[in-house]
């Protein structure tokens, strides 16, 4: 069947645009049968994208009131997306996305995702100009957060390639790096986690292709690792961005189901139709 869930989204509760409602109203109009919404956690050190603690205490109020006021028509879930640098509790949510946004060196703060300047300000500053090292470091940090037990969903795996294109930063053809990057979902994979195909950076037009990359993907393919679709929706516009383009990818690469959260049953396999 077409992918008719999404549990990646942001609203204006963090670095959205969309409100709640008008997410939920998106999803009912592309034929969705749940919607999950994942505000960025509060993060102490970097206020710029998260809810603030009394603006999370308002989104899971409004959440939990759509939940409500859309049953029978659309199953609403209660989510966070947490980062590795700063994980909040994650009780009293219906699940947790486990990203990292962020790398700590010697105190000074760097973001993984936010520019091409400020990649370049990482690899530089942080890593001595060494790419491999960053990469290395950003994998390391991804795979003992995610691999924990708070975390059910791993955010987009390798989202340090976002401005790489061309080989900008990184050469993921090498065999270190995709060594590093392989270890990495070797470990998660291995305590059961679901990891996301995330559209977000295609909608944007910073890809061609999701997180993970395609080797990752045949090796989760070949370890039977549980996948989702999403598309890190920050507008309902884009809430089925990329969608039937990656769906009919995944199935050329392999894959026949994708798991969908239901409530009650957790995450279950449902067929994956292009």
């Amino acid at each position: 069947m077409p992918i008719r869930s999404n549990l990646h989204t942001h609203t204006v509760y963090c670095d959205g645009v969309s409100t709640p409602r008008e997410m939920a109203e998106a999803a009912l109009a592309s034929g969705f049968v749940s919607l999950g919404f994942s505000g960025h956690a509060y993060t102490s050190f970097d206020k710029s994208c998260c809810m603030t603690p009394t603006g999370t205490l308002a989104y899971r109020r409004e959440v939990l009131s759509l939940r409500e006021e859309y049953a029978g028509r659309l199953d609403l879930f209660l989510g966070l997306e947490n980062d590795g640098a700063e994980p909040q509790d994650t009780a009293g949510y219906d699940y947790c996305i486990g990203s990292v946004h962020y790398l700590f060196v010697e105190g000074e703060q760097y973001t993984v995702d936010q520019s091409p300047e400020e990649m370049r300000r990482c690899i530089d500053l942080g890593y001595g100009g060494d790419a491999l090292a960053m990469a290395r470091a950003y994998y390391a940090k991804l795979a003992g957060y995610a691999s924990g037990d708070d975390v059910d969903i791993v955010g987009h795996f390798d989202v340090i390639e976002k401005f790489n294109g061309n080989g900008r930063f990184f050469d993921t053809g090498s065999p270190a790096y995709q060594k590093t990057a392989l270890a990495a979902l070797e470990a998660i994979a291995q305590r059961g986690k679901v990891f996301e195909v995330n559209t977000g950076a295609m909608a944007r037009g910073f890809r061609k292709t999701p997180y993970p990359a395609p080797f990752l993907l045949r090796r989760m393919l070949e370890m039977r690792t549980p996948i989702l679709l999403s598309s890190d929706a920050h507008d309902a516009a884009l809430l089925t961005a990329g969608f039937a383009e990656v769906s009919a990818m995944l199935y050329e690469t392999g894959f026949r189901e994708t798991a969908q959260l239901r409530r009650g049953e957790g995450f279950v396999p449902v067929p994956l139709v292009p």
